[in-house]
């Protein structure tokens, strides 16, 4: 049996660490922000993208990708009769929502700014230009349908990522989409950075999706309190491997990380890494956790407490 939250006594939740590792949705951000306006705006705004950018080798790329991936499922149902509904990485497909963001599939440490997008004018020898408006039109409505039917099955797929980042790109520089965080988390993030510690991101939404997001929020831009930014490109989420592959990349000792989630699963595969954990029991969340399990929990970040004792110990002998 699976239970949706663990408890815990808030008061007590104290972690000495040097580095905090902190996923998006349902710890930061609420699960409706991404399930009721990110998704839905690449829904209804996915034709007129394709429509008014059609001819940049950006818009060109997404196209030859999407189409590509139609390709492989129709091949793949055709030899193995999954219909299309196995996960992306070849495990029962997850229900969560949140795998996640969207973007291209790239990790950054200290990075700067996301990649630049290419606007450049020309029509990429891909395969998919179309010779005539009625050949572009109906190109369009195929990717449109396409990227519906992803959306709606929620595929985790590199493709659809790619093609979520640059939309929302586009949507955070007009005003139409504007960054939810929980109201506890900007100054939160502020106080553990003020204390010595490092934060990072783990999101399966692409580095460039987070960086948005962090980017455009109600409370500014909050991308400077984070020292690096990672996403599936480190590995799957579940995969104990992942976290060891970013507490290398972070240069900073597994045991001296706080992985922050509101998925059992990826904290269960963190704390078989090594990592401490923390379950964040958001409105809307649903854990995971399995008969027995339990981590600290937190409804609040306002009732987490951390501190760096190694840049303490570190002072005091200077």
């Amino acid at each position: 049996m699976k239970r949706t939250v663990a408890t815990s006594d808030e008061e007590n939740l104290r972690f000495d660490v040097d580095a905090v590792l902190l996923d998006i949705e349902g710890t930061t951000t609420s699960i409706k922000f991404v399930k009721e306006t990110l998704f839905p705006y690449i829904v209804t705004e996915v034709q007129r993208h394709l429509e008014n950018t059609w001819d940049t080798k950006e818009t060109q790329e997404d196209v030859a990708a999407i189409l590509d991936q139609v390709a492989k499922d129709s091949s793949s149902t055709e030899t193995d009769g999954s219909c299309g509904l196995k996960a992306d990485d070849g495990s029962v497909k997850a229900s969560k929502s949140s795998e996640k963001l969207g973007g291209d599939g790239k990790s950054s440490i200290e990075d700067g700014n996301p990649p630049e997008s290419s606007t450049e004018d020309v029509r990429p020898s891909t395969g998919v230009g179309a010779s005539s408006a009625d050949d572009r039109e109906s190109m369009i409505g195929s990717v449109v349908r396409a990227v519906h039917e992803m959306v709606e099955a929620d595929r985790k797929i590199g493709c659809l990522k790619q093609l979520q980042g640059h939309m929302w790109r586009k949507g955070y520089a007009d005003g139409r989409l504007k960054g939810h965080l929980y109201e506890d988390v900007p100054e939160s993030l502020k106080r553990w950075r003020a204390s010595g510690v490092k934060l990072f991101i783990y999101s399966s939404g692409s580095v460039e999706a987070q960086r948005l997001l962090f980017g455009h929020t109600e409370y500014g831009d909050l991308n400077y309190v984070f020292s690096g930014n990672f996403d599936t490109s480190s590995g799957f989420k579940a995969d104990r491997t992942s976290y060891s592959h970013i507490a290398d990349r972070m240069d900073i000792p597994v045991s001296r990380v706080l992985f922050v989630t509101d998925i059992a699963a990826e904290a269960r595969a963190a704390q078989c890494a090594g990592m401490k954990v923390l379950l964040s029991d958001r409105p809307g969340n649903v854990a995971g956790l399995e008969d027995g399990e339990h981590y600290p929990t937190a409804t609040t970040f306002n009732s987490v407490h951390i501190t760096n004792g190694t840049s303490t110990r570190k002072a005091k002998r200077l």
